[in-house]
């Protein structure tokens, strides 16, 4: 579904790589699980806010870690600059 992550060579998948590479500003497009817990999300949101990133939501985090290409649920992802 989310073909750029899919095909992506340079793609983070769970919070703890995702925080720091927005902290790093590394991060081009941002994936968020809809389903994922709402504190998670609204730390990668701010984190997020004010920068220069692209966020895309997926549907469920089974689906978002499918994509990534794990055999588990992820609530993120991204694609480094």
């Amino acid at each position: 579904m989310y073909k750029e992550l899919e095909t992506a060579k340079n793609k983070l998948v769970g919070t703890k790589q995702v925080l720091r590479a927005i902290a790093a500003d590394e991060v081009e497009v941002l994936y968020i699980a809809n389903d994922a817990d709402a504190e998670i999300r609204g730390k990668i949101l701010a984190a997020a806010n004010g920068r220069d990133i692209n966020v895309v939501y997926a549907d469920n985090m089974q689906e978002l870690g499918e994509t990534c290409g794990i055999e588990v649920c992820t609530a993120c992802a991204a694609i480094k600059k």
